[in-house]
């Protein structure tokens, strides 16, 4: 892992790095409510066909959906911050509520979640930082990372990269 501070030489390079990820506006997971920077989601309505015996399908599931959604958030590890920009995916929250609306207590969905405030690892490509407006204004970030891949550091991981 590439640590937060030595990315100022690395511009357009792919890196690897960690840190706790506040997001700039958080996501809220469509099933607990909780505030996340990134969701995984997946839903599978309840099948209507028959089974192969003629009785219904009881329990039985059509097929899959799945979403992802994720907001661009600030990777801090001590006084250095990195913008993490992502793709931002779909609105999972109204696809849950039109799926619930639609299957009612039949849906089954599940969530995994990259909750605010946890130690994230982030692999993406570092972009030139952009200073608009005035000189004397500064950024939260020092840097800008464009995520390919977001994923929860293992716990033993907590010293800093």
């Amino acid at each position: 892992m590439t640590r937060l501070s030595e990315l100022f030489e690395l511009e357009g390079a792919r890196v690897e790095i960690s840190g706790i990820a506040e997001p700039v506006q958080a996501l809220q997971d469509p099933l607990s409510g909780q505030a996340c920077v990134a969701i995984d989601y997946r839903a599978w309505p309840p099948s209507t066909t028959l089974g192969v015996d003629g009785a219904s399908a009881h329990n039985g599931r059509a097929y899959e959906l799945a979403a992802f959604a994720a907001s661009d958030f600030h990777l801090q590890e001590g006084p250095v911050s990195v913008l993490v920009r992502v793709e931002p995916g779909r609105d999972t929250v109204a696809l849950h509520d039109q799926l619930q609306l639609q299957f009612g207590v039949g849906l089954r969905a599940e969530t995994d979640v990259v909750p605010s405030g946890a130690r994230v690892c982030v692999a993406g490509r570092v972009e030139p930082l952009k200073r608009s407006g005035s000189p004397h204004r500064t950024q939260p970030h020092t840097l800008v990372v464009k995520a390919s891949r977001i994923w929860l550091a293992p716990p033993d991981s907590a010293s800093p990269s």
